[in-house]
């Protein structure tokens, strides 16, 4: 991975962690990024702490902007932001826990790849990774990850080529151990 500049969404977040510390083991570049990230999450000096908020369309260009503005390219995005706010039933989740859920789970990912996408084309051999799945009965909450995979394919035959790889990951609850592939 060397030579190779990564953005990571997510970046200090649980899941987010163990994908931004493979990436630099690897001896990528990584920017991490998250809403409230530091550059002391991390003590490793190729990674860059960027925070942003990419729910929205100007948040995630801004961050695309700064990450090109310093790098100069960009050639995988490691997309792990995602969340849920579980406990209530459907008809109890008030209309706020709704709109963060939904912008946390299908806002981010829409528009950090509307960002990223340019980019990754231009390297004729982008990487796109998103990790996301949560398993949970539909009477309990509404599932937005649906939409994240729907969003997946589309994704991928609009990419086909020169994106090189769309990789979608659809992690359990458990515990896993992630593994930067250097190829």
């Amino acid at each position: 991975m060397k030579g190779k500049v990564v953005l990571v969404t997510g970046a200090n977040g649980g899941l987010g962690t163990y994908v931004t510390q493979a990436f630099l083991d690897a001896g990528a570049t990584v920017v991490g990024t998250s809403r409230k990230i530091q550059q002391s999450d991390f003590s490793n000096p190729n990674l860059t702490a960027l925070a942003a908020q990419i729910s929205t369309r100007e948040g995630a260009k801004t961050l695309v902007d700064q990450v090109v503005a310093r790098f100069g390219k960009l050639d995988v995005l490691a997309h792990t932001v995602g969340g849920f706010a579980g406990g209530q039933s459907i008809v109890d989740i008030d209309d706020a826990t709704f709109q963060r859920m939904f912008d946390l789970n299908l806002n981010c990912a829409f528009h950090i790849l509307r960002a990223t996408v340019p980019l990754l084309r231009q390297t004729g051999a982008g990487r796109v990774i998103a990790i996301g799945r949560f398993h949970f009965a539909a009477e309990r909450f509404i599932r937005p990850t649906g939409a994240i995979e729907k969003r997946s394919l589309l994704l991928r035959s609009e990419l086909h080529r020169p994106v090189q790889h769309l990789i979608h990951l659809r992690p359990s609850l458990r515990r896993h151990r992630v593994r930067a592939n250097s190829r």
